[in-house]
């Protein structure tokens, strides 16, 4: 099991790509089935919500609200501290502190932009998070191609360790 923040690019990438053994979508089945436990923010789901709603990506509102619910079902909330960070786009930000607040999870900024991001060794790709969780294999992606299980069951959650005080089940 590995924490991770997921960039909005990547959920995006996941509902637009034909491409039935995309790391994008091997990345959300390892959200839906427990190898990925997601860390997110408040604004973190706002930009979800906004890009998805976006006109030009033709997702149902109902599309919308289950992704949403995979992290806050799955995931963990956490609201990163304010630092002063350069980075060239200033959105993002808060994506950054939430990866880098959450190192003592060894927690990884999953996205599809690493150049967006500073080169360090908990910024990945897709493919790359894929490759360190040994999921390459495309029986995740037997039956529905997105978000489904060969198990056909969510793994149940399981911290390991009293949170920090900073970090909270999305009630």
């Amino acid at each position: 099991m590995v924490y991770a923040v997921i960039d909005t690019n990547v959920l995006i990438s996941s509902l637009i790509t034909s491409d039935e053994r995309s790391p994008t979508i091997a990345v959300m089945n390892a959200i839906r089935n427990g190898r990925i436990i997601p860390v997110y923010s408040d604004y973190l789901l706002e930009e979800y919500k906004e890009v998805l709603s976006r006109e030009k990506f033709h997702v149902e509102q109902i599309i919308s609200d289950l992704l949403i619910r995979l992290f806050t079902d799955n995931g963990i909330h956490f609201e990163p501290n304010d630092e002063h960070v350069i980075m060239p786009d200033l959105d993002d930000i808060p994506i950054y502190l939430i990866a880098m607040q959450t190192r003592d999870l060894d927690s990884y900024l999953v996205t599809g932009n690493t150049r967006h991001f500073p080169d360090v060794d908990y910024v990945v790709t897709p493919r790359k998070m894929m490759k360190m969780l040994d999921l390459n294999s495309p029986g995740d992606l037997k039956g529905n191609p997105r978000y489904t299980s060969s198990e056909g069951h969510r793994s149940p959650r399981r911290h390991p360790g009293p949170p920090s005080p900073r970090l909270r089940r999305h009630p």
